[in-house]
């Protein structure tokens, strides 16, 4: 008895854990970030919402954030991205503009550069 372990319960054996839970959450945020740019095709006509879109702000964010993951997904760079190319799929789909002329669309990095 002395050799023996305390009974441990099993390891969670499917790695989701916490991470796994926030991937939910993050991908269920996205999708609604998604759902929002198509409400704003649906008027507008058109995915070119300004950076600084007073109506939604975050979701002029998002897409510039989406345009830079992008970048960052086609570049072959080993920076890691949330963009898959699942998401440029769907996004491309719905007729987004990865890349515009308009400085009020294009990221302020770039503009800085």
């Amino acid at each position: 008895q002395r050799n023996q372990r305390p009974n441990r319960s099993p390891r969670n054996t499917n790695r989701r854990g916490r991470g796994g839970r926030q991937r939910g959450t993050l991908q269920a945020r996205w999708d609604e970030m998604y759902q929002r740019l198509v409400e704003y095709k649906n008027t507008q006509g058109n995915c070119l919402v300004p950076n600084r879109y007073d109506q939604d702000p975050s979701l002029g964010a998002w897409v510039s954030t989406q345009r830079r993951q992008y970048k960052i997904l086609t570049s072959g760079s080993s920076e890691s991205t949330p963009m898959t190319s699942e998401r440029a799929h769907k996004l491309n789909s719905i007729g987004f503009v990865w890349a515009t002329k308009d400085p009020r669309h294009t990221p302020w990095e770039t503009r800085f550069e």
